[in-house]
């Protein structure tokens, strides 16, 4: 995760202060530069969008679109490479719910899973504890799903979740 920032266009003179806040790991100028400069050799096809993102800037404005052709401004080269990623986990998420209420409404087992709160890429439902592994099922697999056809299979769609008694003890 450390490292995911470079994705989003993060300089290598903002990363020594991320890593520092969010990770608690000191890397000096250099280290710094070397840890991006490795991250980009690492991942050419980044590296490659990166380019495509600066070369789209007229007059300090970056023009992007969204998988799904949605076009979109940036007056920032962080917003410009952010706003492609949110806009396509913004549909993945979307269609997740729809297919999740699916699901639930085919087999009956909408009156025991509450959709409680919807954060980003995120889903929490509250369900009845006789119930909770399967909705659990139904929600990883349809939001992977979900992805899978939003990215039309080019990328693997990892689904993550818990089921905890207190929305405190979730990770």
């Amino acid at each position: 995760m450390l490292f995911r920032s470079f994705c989003f266009g993060m300089s290598w003179a903002s990363f020594i202060d991320y890593a520092w806040i969010q990770y608690d790991v000191r890397f000096d100028k250099e280290g710094a530069k070397d840890a991006r400069n490795a991250f980009f050799s690492l991942y050419k096809g980044i590296d490659r969008w990166h380019k495509n993102v600066l070369a789209s800037s007229r007059g300090g404005t970056y023009y992007c679109r969204s998988i799904y052709g949605r076009d979109m401004k940036a007056f920032k080269f962080t917003d410009a490479t952010n706003y492609p990623v949110q806009a396509t986990e913004a549909l993945i998420l979307k269609m997740s719910l729809v297919l999740i209420k699916n699901e639930l409404v085919k087999k009956n087992l909408l009156q025991y899973a509450d959709l409680v709160n919807i954060v980003h890429d995120e889903v929490v439902y509250e369900v009845e504890a006789s119930k909770s592994e399967e909705v659990f099922e139904i929600v990883c697999r349809n939001m992977s799903e979900a992805g899978r056809v939003i990215l039309n299979g080019a990328l693997p769609v990892r689904v993550e979740g818990h089921i905890v008694k207190r929305w405190s003890e979730a990770k």
